[in-house]
């Protein structure tokens, strides 16, 4: 199964004329909104050359820092050397990221041809600014980033005429549906599509319904199947599920999203664990009044920022100082203050454990029934088979037992033919030496299994006679004579022991 980086490559020769932009190609454009594109060209105001050189000369530059960067850079690879994502041309690239005023946002804009473009948002990156400003969509009527996102995309859309397509991965895809629902009614009007890619519904506690359900047909909304961000808030089933190919925990990841011809390889729903982790964060955020979910967020923030860190990846460096920092920095909360965020997480903690062991269950009992089904198709194959395989010996076997009649009936026509063609005066005498030899074999043999069984119950020799069978009979070649026998000395040997 094949992912972006497979699509890329597949399709890097393909134009939009030949196979439309769709959510695969979202995808990709809003993965490139994570690079840094500080110093280049794509910061001006208008379009100047196309993307594909310039994303592989600087692919390595533009991606360090990125926990994805191995992958980026394949993908930057396969759009560099095509015409279908080669030849885009980018401008107003813009970066943000104020501590001040908590606010993380970047955009930039495509032209996919004339006439069309693509406005991708930037999702969180990891800065503390970016986590701290997603909490605030919690408590915030409008996040720094969401204002931007809205101010960008009028700015863009009333500065080149056409159709456009808004997009973004996580909070990005947050940031398109915002601003495609707060735009002007005559911009609305121009929008081809909202892409979010398991990015999180607008909050219902601060949702304009109105502004919402004018763009809501135009939003293409994905989501893995293990999805959290994604379905936060989501209150309806207006999304499509990708298959995907990771652990829970990293289907956020785009690079893990099964691609096949062309497009998304689609499941049937979300999973078990992804229903019921939804149903505890609303759970857990319908218990929180909003003023207690500002304080909770500023809190716990005010703790991190205190140790000094702009970026989460900094708790690696010093891990051990900066743990204890932060122990320290909430023993240092008001009373209140530390009650009302242990309690919180405490309460977290209780409902996500009661959801997930009702994941557990559930997905327990649809492994069960898929076992069992499995089971009962094997079987039924198996018992087909076996069918199968007894008529075709019975068949067979009813075959080879006529060719073994054939057979016995011609050896003993044959047989009976060269026994009456033995003369009399030969015939007799050759009978009675035959007879006689058979005789005194059986008594020699009746002798030989005799003194082996005196020698395994230990009785000792005699006399000469006994020791001609005791050196010409030993017990080795009775038993290599006569193989059951050995079962019988084992016998003897231990009802004698």
């Amino acid at each position: 199964m094949g992912t972006m980086i497979s699509y890329a490559e597949t399709y890097r020769q393909t134009g939009f004329e030949e196979k439309p932009f769709g959510a695969v190609d979202s995808l990709i454009l809003s993965q490139i909104s994570y690079y840094d594109f500080t110093g280049s060209d794509f910061e001006q105001e208008t379009f100047t050359g196309s993307i594909g050189g310039f994303l592989t000369r600087h692919a390595q530059q533009m991606t360090t820092g990125l926990v994805t960067q191995k992958n980026d850079c394949q993908l930057v690879m396969h759009m560099g050397e095509g015409t279908r994502f080669g030849r885009l041309r980018a401008c107003r690239y813009v970066e943000v990221t104020d501590r001040e005023e908590g606010e993380q946002f970047s955009a930039v804009t495509f032209e996919l041809e004339a006439n069309r473009y693509y406005i991708a948002f930037r999702g969180t990156d990891n800065s503390v600014v970016g986590w701290k400003e997603d909490f605030c969509l919690s408590f915030c009527p409008q996040i720094p980033a969401q204002r931007s996102a809205l101010l960008y995309a009028k700015a863009v859309m009333e500065q080149f005429p056409g159709q456009f397509y808004l997009g973004g991965h996580s909070k990005g895809g947050n940031l398109a549906v915002y601003a495609a629902a707060g735009l002007p009614k005559e911009l609305q009007e121009r929008i081809a599509g909202v892409f979010s890619h398991d990015g999180p519904s607008l909050c219902r506690d601060f949702m304009d319904r109105d502004a919402y359900e004018r763009i809501q047909p135009l939003i293409r909304k994905t989501v893995p199947q293990s999805s959290v961000i994604g379905m936060i808030w989501q209150d309806d089933d207006q999304y499509q599920v990708v298959s995907n190919s990771a652990d829970v925990f990293f289907q956020h990841d785009p690079y893990t999203w099964e691609v096949s011809d062309g497009t998304f390889v689609l499941a049937d729903r979300v999973d078990a664990f992804s229903r019921h982790t939804k149903q505890a964060l609303d759970s857990w955020l319908d218990e929180l009044a909003v003023e207690k979910r500002e304080t909770i967020v500023n809190t716990v923030f005010h703790v991190i920022e205190r140790i000094g860190i702009q970026e989460f990846l900094e708790l690696k460096e010093q891990w051990l100082q900066r743990t204890k920092g932060l122990i320290s920095g909430m023993s240092e909360l008001s009373s209140e203050d530390r009650k009302l965020v242990f309690h919180a997480l405490v309460r977290l903690v209780r409902i996500l454990a009661s959801e997930v062991r009702l994941a557990v269950i559930e997905e327990g009992a649809v492994r069960s029934g898929q076992i069992r089904q499995t089971v009962k198709e094997t079987k039924e194959a198996q018992m087909e088979w076996i069918q199968r395989l007894q008529q075709a010996v019975k068949e067979e076997g009813s075959a080879q037992i006529e060719r073994i009649q054939h057979l016995q009936q011609t050896v003993k026509e044959e047989g009976s033919t060269q026994i009456e063609r033995i003369p009399s005066s030969i015939g007799k005498p050759l009978c009675m030496v035959m007879f006689v030899f058979l005789l005194l074999d059986g008594f020699v043999s009746a002798l030989a299994l005799k003194r082996y069984t005196d020698r395994n119950r230990g009785t000792a020799v005699q006399n000469h006679f006994w020791r001609y069978f005791d050196r010409h009979y030993p017990d080795q070649r009775i038993e290599h004579r006569y193989q059951n026998l050995k079962i019988c000395s084992a016998v003897v040997k231990e009802h004698i022991a």
